[in-house]
């Protein structure tokens, strides 16, 4: 059932012509969506990662810098889920001009 479901969404998306010469402008483009949506997600991290330090400077009493890498590190991963921040608009924008493009290059 999911895979007939599957199928129809993919072959009803209509062809959008993506040659070889437009490739290098496929990838401009999606760098750029890309980055826009990395750029929306760590708007979106920030307060978790002050949170993240803010804990570990107080609950830990460690040093400035460790807490300071451990709450860089975060990007927003969860235990059995995907991470954070991906159905941002940005996010999903991009997602879906990377499929588009990878069903129907050629």
């Amino acid at each position: 059932m999911i895979l007939r479901l599957l199928l129809i969404l993919i072959f009803s998306f209509p062809a959008t012509g993506f040659g070889k010469d437009s490739e290098k402008v496929w990838k401009e483009k999606q760098a750029k969506l890309d980055f826009e949506c990395e750029k929306a997600r760590l708007i979106e991290l920030a307060p978790i990662k002050r949170k993240i330090y803010k804990e570990c400077m107080e609950d830990k009493n460690a040093e400035h810098e460790a807490c300071f890498k451990l709450a860089d590190k975060y990007n927003g991963g969860r235990n059995n889920a995907n991470p954070r921040f991906y159905d941002l608009p940005e996010c999903v924008a991009a997602y879906e001009y990377r499929r588009e493009y990878l069903l129907n290059k050629h």
